[in-house]
């Protein structure tokens, strides 16, 4: 992104940044969509930005038809792909 990682400007260009643990770290009694509302909320996201989000994030990640389903009863794979979201 031109920066150098010391000097990159996190209040303007953190919001672009993610981590994802070797470890499955998610809410395990929220359900799909509501882990993606938690992370958009604390991207700052809302409003009608927040649905694109979702949606754009559940179709690229193959989630859309889990939607509803707890992450505790997700399949290994689809955990992962959750907390890469």
């Amino acid at each position: 992104m031109g920066y150098e990682v010391k000097d990159l400007p996190l209040s303007t260009l953190g919001k672009f940044f993610g981590i994802c643990n070797q470890e499955n770290l998610m809410w395990d009694d929220m359900t799909v969509e509501e882990s993606l509302n938690f992370v958009a909320s604390l991207k700052g996201v809302s409003g009608k930005r927040r649905e694109i989000f979702k949606r754009l994030i559940m179709q690229n990640l193959d989630l859309t038809p889990f939607k509803k389903t707890l992450a505790k009863n997700l399949s290994g794979g689809n955990k992962r792909k959750l907390c890469c979201a």
